[in-house]
C-alpha cells in the first residue's frame, strides 16, 4: 500500500468513528426523551395498572442507568480517589465490590467488564498502560508523567 491509501484508511476511519459518537449522542438524547414520555405517560394509566408499568419503567430505566456508564464513572472516581497510584484490573474490581458496585446487571463476569472499560478508557486516553515487574499489566491515568512505577504505586 502506498502513503497515500494508508492516508485514505485513517480518514475514513475517522469519519467512522465521528459517525458513530453523534449517534451515540443522538440515541443518548432520544433515551432521555423517551425516558420523560414514559414517565409523563404512565400517569395516564388506570391506578391499578399504573404500578406495573411504574415498575417496568423503573427496572428497564435502571438497567440502563447501571450499565457500562457507571461502571466507567465508578472506574473514574478509583483513579480520581487515589490520582498517583497504578492499579491491575482485579485491584480495581476488589475496590468496586468493596465500595458495593452491583455487577448483577452484568451477563459477563465483573473481571471481564472491568478489563472491556479498563481498554475502553485507554482507547479514549483518559488511562495508560505499563506492566509491573511481574509483567502484570497496570493502569495509571495519562495525565500522569510515565515513569517505572515503584511497587508500593500500585494497589493489588
Amino acid at each position: 500500500m502506498t502513503e497515500s491509501q494508508y492516508e485514505e484508511i485513517i480518514r475514513n476511519s475517522l469519519q467512522r468513528f465521528r459517525d458513530l459518537y453523534q449517534q451515540r449522542e443522538e440515541i443518548d438524547i432520544e433515551l432521555v426523551k423517551l425516558r420523560q414520555f414514559m414517565y409523563a405517560t404512565v400517569h395516564m394509566v388506570p391506578d391499578k395498572e399504573r404500578v406495573k408499568w411504574e415498575t417496568e419503567i423503573g427496572n428497564a430505566v435502571q438497567k440502563m442507568v447501571s450499565s457500562s456508564a457507571s461502571l466507567a464513572d465508578s472506574v473514574r472516581r478509583v483513579f480520581d480517589d487515589h490520582p498517583n497510584y497504578g492499579f491491575t484490573a482485579g485491584t480495581i474490581r476488589g475496590m468496586l465490590l468493596e465500595a458495593g458496585f452491583d455487577f448483577s446487571a452484568y451477563t459477563s463476569n465483573p473481571l471481564s467488564s472491568i478489563s472491556t472499560t479498563l481498554r475502553r478508557m485507554v482507547e479514549m486516553g483518559e488511562l495508560k498502560t505499563m506492566d509491573d515487574e511481574e509483567g502484570v499489566t497496570v493502569y495509571i491515568r495519562a495525565d500522569r508523567p510515565r515513569r517505572k512505577i515503584k511497587k508500593t504505586e500500585i494497589m493489588r
